[in-house]
């Protein structure tokens, strides 16, 4: 396997108009997650499911805090993901 080495070319490549439209979208998208979950918080259980099994029935069960991880982890691969796009000579194509 190549290794980085320090003459690795670092091209600016500015986001085309297509990408700058998906870009929004992802943030919209986020946006609009944590807002219909914060709008629908009050209406929650005390106690929610957080896994099912097979057959589709929950065998797991957590407090309604729990429900905050899907979005903040939706969040945090949406941002490693538009920051690993900024530098564009790390990946070895």
């Amino acid at each position: 396997m190549p290794m980085l080495t320090a003459n690795q070319p670092r091209l600016p490549l500015p986001l085309l108009p297509a990408e700058r439209r998906l870009e929004w979208a992802g943030r919209l998208l986020l946006l609009g997650l944590w807002l219909a979950l914060a709008a629908g918080y009050c209406w929650l259980p005390e106690r929610i499911p957080t896994h099912f099994g097979i057959g589709g029935r929950a065998d797991h069960f957590g407090d309604r805090g729990s429900i905050w991880l899907g979005p903040l982890i939706a969040t945090v691969v949406w941002w490693v993901l538009t920051k690993l796009g900024d530098y564009p000579h790390i990946f070895n194509y």
